[in-house]
């Protein structure tokens, strides 16, 4: 008679998450998920196939997290600049030691999957999107919105560097204070120059 499995398969992913999490999905060994999963390598690859496969699940399960916050903190009306900045303080009480996972795994796109690395660019291209709907409820559609929302996503991925550094909350909050100012202090800029017309779409 087969033995019973004992384990939970959400349970599973969510500890090889936290592995994945702190050390990125090429210097976590299989031996490391051994340790924190508490399953042989067999049981790993029959229900995973590999160590991708298993990281593939567990940055959904982050990615999904991180989608819940952006609908918490990007969503609310009336759109606009205080979401970003309710946003950004967010990442500064998550991001410190560990920083942003799909930020991490794109970054290390020469030893990360093939797979990962499109979900990840695609993650990041979604919440572009969210931040310019953001920014043009605040500034009206001009050229400058759509640069903005992109480097507010290197922000994001700059905050996330910092975080895994150690840095701490107050001097990652303070870091994104200076930058998101820098960045709708130009959004203004362009909002008032006489002439500026409006982007048909630069998405």
């Amino acid at each position: 008679m087969a033995r019973q499995k004992t384990y939970s398969r959400d349970d599973v992913i969510q500890k090889a998450l936290g592995a994945f999490h702190e050390t990125g999905y090429f210097a976590t060994s299989i031996s490391t998920l051994v340790e924190v999963t508490l399953l042989n390598r067999k049981i790993i690859y029959e229900q995973f196939s590999s160590k991708e496969g298993l990281f593939l699940e567990a940055l959904r399960l982050y990615m999904g997290r991180m989608e819940a916050a952006w609908e918490r903190y990007l969503a609310p009306e009336p759109l606009g600049i205080s979401n970003i900045r309710s946003y950004f303080r967010y990442l500064s009480h998550e991001f410190p030691q560990k920083g942003d996972l799909a930020s991490l795994t794109v970054n290390e796109a020469s030893r990360s999957p093939e797979e990962a690395v499109e979900l990840c660019r695609e993650h990041l291209m979604k919440l572009e999107a969210i931040f310019t709907t953001n920014l043009i409820a605040e500034y009206g559609r001009t050229p400058s919105v759509y640069m903005s929302a992109k480097a507010l996503v290197f922000q994001q991925s700059a905050l996330s560097t910092m975080g895994r550094l150690g840095t701490s909350v107050e001097d990652l909050q303070r870091m994104a204070d200076y930058v998101l100012g820098a960045i709708f202090a130009q959004c203004e800029v362009a909002q008032a120059m006489p002439g500026m017309k409006p982007a048909a779409n630069m998405a």
